[in-house]
């Protein structure tokens, strides 16, 4: 895959996972003349998918980590699914993010986060890929609280798993995750929110 990254847009990671995860898929070409050419697939991506202004029909705690900068998760899902893409949003039934789900589950007709009673990526089949949120903290009201996307791709063999993070353009490869542990050696934590494409 291309190491097209972020640069220096911190909030546009949920678009870049969703063009990484396309680009997977071969749901888009990813081979571009010039390196602007896919920034500007991705740029209209994140246009689709950024809260704008319907961040305001969300409860705390969602507008007090969230803006109308950050790719809203319902967008995101609603963008994949346009693209004849189904998902499964999966969260394990673990404080201190209960709060922020159920806020975004009530801005909804119907609840878009199911909870689960163990990480959900242990149930994702072998090749699955899923789309996950991670932290920079596990501290729900620490006002430096960032939260990022990266793609993920389940392996057929064993536990492990490849991480795609925007914020680097790398694929790190043979990663274990367990909710709270650093992804990739990076400074962001696992959360087990995941966005699942069917497969």
């Amino acid at each position: 895959m291309p190491k097209y990254t972020q640069q220096n847009q911190a909030s546009n990671c949920g678009a870049f996972s969703i063009a990484y995860l396309l680009w997977e898929l071969e749901k888009a070409a990813y081979q571009y003349d010039h390196p602007e050419d896919a920034l500007a697939f991705i740029d209209a991506i994140y246009n689709a998918v950024k809260f704008g202004d319907s961040i305001y029909k969300f409860d705390d705690p969602v507008k007090s980590i969230m803006n109308s900068e950050h790719c809203s998760p319902v967008k995101m899902v609603n963008y994949l699914e346009n693209q004849g893409i189904k998902t499964t949003c999966l969260i394990p039934v673990d404080p201190p993010f209960i709060a922020f789900i159920r806020a975004v589950n009530t801005s909804t007709l119907k609840p878009l986060f199911n909870f689960t009673y163990e990480d959900p990526l242990k149930a994702l089949r072998p090749n699955q890929y899923t789309i996950s949120m991670a932290v920079n903290t596990f501290d729900i009201t620490d006002s430096d609280m960032l939260l990022h996307y990266v793609l993920i791709k389940k392996h057929a063999k064993n536990a492990t798993c490849t991480v795609y993070d925007p914020s680097d353009g790398e694929e790190n490869t043979d990663q274990s995750l367990s909710v709270g542990s650093p992804i990739a050696g990076s400074p962001w934590l696992y959360t087990g929110i995941l966005i699942a494409v069917a497969s």
